[in-house]
């Protein structure tokens, strides 16, 4: 074996880390039901000022209208 490749236990506990890195999400939905999830969450919260609804309201932001 190549001294400048990893050992292929290595590799095994590499590729277990980043699937575990999902966390509780990733043992309850599929990869691409989770970049979707993430997506519209990352959408949703675009130009979102870090307010509640309503204080947005209450202050007349230009959001409400």
């Amino acid at each position: 074996m190549d001294s400048a490749s990893p050992s292929p236990a290595l590799v095994q506990r590499a590729s277990f880390n980043f699937e575990d890195s999902y966390g509780i999400m990733g043992a309850n939905f599929p990869a691409l039901e989770l970049m979707a999830l993430y997506t519209a969450a990352t959408m949703h919260d675009y130009d979102h000022p870090g307010r509640t609804n309503a204080f947005l309201v209450t202050t007349l932001a230009p959001q409400v209208n």
